[in-house]
């Protein structure tokens, strides 16, 4: 389309064109980007104290593999026997004590 020039002409007839935005294209309706509807707690289980000890426990064993220990030792002024020491489960020591703490006992 041609846009008439915006000069004032002597002649009564003036010709304006309007534009008509073109609609954007609807998006697909069979897939809806909607969030699941929330399951309900009984569905997946409840949190019990042995349930929190063991997620307790694998949390300290992941990052206890994935900790510089001799950084931390030295950070500490501990030996890294003494961090390994107290990390090592079934031994009374700061993880048995995080683990009964989460569990409640």
């Amino acid at each position: 389309m041609k846009r008439s020039s915006s000069v004032a002409s002597s002649s009564p007839q003036t010709t304006t064109t309007t534009h008509t935005p073109t609609p954007s294209p609807k998006k697909d309706q069979s897939t809806p980007n909607k969030r699941p509807k929330r399951s309900q707690a009984s569905e997946n289980g409840t949190w019990t104290p042995e349930k929190r000890a063991m997620f307790i426990d694998d949390v300290l064993a992941s990052g206890y593999k994935a900790i510089d220990l001799d950084s931390l030792a030295t950070k500490l002024g501990l030996s890294k026997r003494q961090l390994v020491d107290q990390l090592v489960p079934h031994k009374s020591n700061l993880r048995a004590k995080a683990v009964k703490a989460v569990r409640g006992d």
